[in-house]
Formats: structure tokens, C-alpha cells, sequence
């Protein structure tokens, strides 16, 4: 996904499903597909209960998860 405040556009990868474009819409977003895929995603994601920091990187690119053990309240990693 990718959504700017001007145009007011949501743009999705060409492999969407044609069903979760309709839900989109349906939803009133104004959806275009792209061409061609254009981004990339990575994410961090901190368990609340451990602290623990899991990260996930988009296999289309070259980029890896890396993380750390525990995170203290204070946001500092341990």
C-alpha cells in the first residue's frame, strides 16, 4: 500500500487481489494499481510482554532482520 494526502490515491502492487481492491473500495478508497511492483516493506515489532524486538524484512530485496534481545521500558536495548 502507499497513500499520500495529495492526490488522495491509494496505490497497490499488481498482485492485490481483486477482492481486497472491491473491500478497498467499498470502504470509499479511491485505488489505483500499479504497473509493475515498486516497494518494499520492513517491519519491527516489539512483543510487550518479553520486550523482545522480532524484525521481518521483504524477501524481494536484499535487505535482513536484525533485532535485539529485550528492550526495557525506557526504550533502551539490552
Amino acid at each position: 500500500f502507499h497513500h499520500q494526502w495529495e492526490p488522495d490515491v491509494l496505490r497497490v502492487e499488481p498482485e492485490f487481489a481483486d477482492e481486497v481492491i472491491a473491500a478497498l473500495e467499498a470502504r470509499g478508497h479511491v485505488v489505483e494499481r500499479s504497473p509493475r511492483p515498486w516497494s518494499a516493506a520492513e517491519v519491527i515489532v516489539i512483543d510487550p510482554k518479553t520486550g523482545r524486538a522480532l524484525g521481518g524484512s521483504d524477501p524481494r530485496t536484499d535487505g535482513a532482520a536484525v533485532g535485539v534481545d529485550r528492550i526495557d521500558p525506557r526504550g533502551e536495548a539490552r
